[in-house]
């Protein structure tokens, strides 16, 4: 009977640490031989070797005897395949591979020994490996090496961290298993504001590019009239002499105040005074154009001079004199033989936000002409 003894990993090489490594596997390849063609040696002869590991801390002293009682046996190692005395002849190697599970793993050293009670075997290689799930990226978060349970029926939960400039939306998680494979993804991460999502990585915008909410959609182009000159942008400025009103997207366009109404008249008769107008030709890239119709009583002075007040309070304005939506209006209650000048203004979401004059059309009103 002979003995071989290997040590696998040691102190003062590399060690095992049993919170690191929960079991290993043994990878096997042999050859032997068919008994039935070896002759004079029936009886004695077997086509089994026996596999036993020792754990320790501490290296073995050099010459150390294998006890039987030291060592756990893993099992007895037939071949699927043994040769003869004509697969010798014609140099037909039959190679066998057998996988063998040891542990748990609880110290730092492994010593392997390879028991052969009588076999004519020739032991070609051993190597000693682990399973572990990978480090890897999923859903826009990093999973480290991950070593599975040693119960293959129980898996290991591994919450991710978000990747840089990504934030969770759920919790991400995965399950290593016992083969080393991630499985069940839950939760995810989500780019940041200002990044987009690009090859498991969150991407800064571009210059001329923003984001202004976290999630996963790409980088948007800026609206017209407006640009980022920066990387990572949230919102693109407005150019010069355009803007964004309060209630508007960042999405929007940046757009400019209204011109002035065209083509401003006045009608009067006996009960009433109209004024219509047409819209303005520039609306400034907005469709929320209404208008407002401020008045002034003008009467000539001592001289050539015109005193202008604001018009009396008893002047109505049908349907109204702010925020008038349609392009005319009539005012009710005005004094006889009176001047008086109506300034038709027209607004938009962004009028007032800048310092460009106010788009007004003018006309005067001799309130004489009534009924003639």
């Amino acid at each position: 009977m002979r003995i071989d003894v290997t040590p696998v990993l040691c102190t003062g090489t590399e060690s095992l640490s049993g919170t690191q490594y929960r079991t290993v596997y043994v990878e096997l390849r042999f050859t032997l031989r068919d008994c039935n063609s070896i002759p004079w040696v029936s009886g004695t002869c077997k086509e089994t070797f026996n596999l036993f590991y020792l754990q320790t801390d501490e290296p073995l002293p050099r010459g150390t005897r294998f006890r039987p009682t030291d060592y756990a046996k893993v099992d007895t190692i037939a071949a699927d395949e043994s040769f003869t005395q004509t697969d010798l002849g014609d140099r037909v190697l039959r190679l066998n591979t057998e996988v063998r599970e040891v542990g748990p793993v609880t110290k730092k050293g492994l010593y392997l020994a390879f028991q052969d009670v009588g076999a004519c075997i020739a032991l070609v290689s051993v190597k000693v490996f682990y399973k572990r799930c990978p480090s890897t990226l999923r859903n826009l978060a990093a999973f480290p090496d991950t070593v599975p349970h040693t119960d293959s029926s129980s898996l290991v939960e591994v919450r991710g961290a978000c990747v840089e400039n990504a934030e969770e939306r759920d919790t991400p998680k995965l399950y290593c298993g016992a083969d080393g494979d991630w499985l069940v993804p839950l939760g995810r991460c989500i780019c940041s504001i200002g990044h987009e999502e690009m090859d498991d990585h969150c991407r800064a915008c571009k210059p001329g590019y923003f984001k202004a909410f976290a999630g996963n959609t790409k980088c948007s182009k800026c609206p017209q009239q407006s640009s980022s000159h920066d990387q990572a942008a949230t919102i693109c400025h407005c150019d010069k002499g355009f803007y964004r009103g309060i209630k508007d997207a960042s999405s929007m366009a940046c757009t400019k105040p209204p011109s002035a109404p065209r083509n401003l008249i006045s009608l009067i008769n006996d009960t009433a005074l109209f004024l219509q107008w047409m819209p303005p030709i520039n609306t400034g890239g907005r469709s929320d154009i209404t208008y407002n119709v401020l008045c002034q009583r003008c009467d000539g002075g001592d001289g050539s001079v015109t005193q202008c007040e604001p018009c009396e309070p008893d002047l109505r304005f049908i349907p109204r004199s702010l925020g008038i939506t349609g392009t005319s209006v009539a005012i009710l209650d005005y004094a006889m033989h009176a001047n008086y000048t109506f300034h038709v203004e027209a607004v938009n979401g962004v009028s007032g936000l800048g310092v460009a004059p106010r788009s007004l059309a003018n006309v005067t009103v001799n309130t004489h002409q009534a009924g003639e």
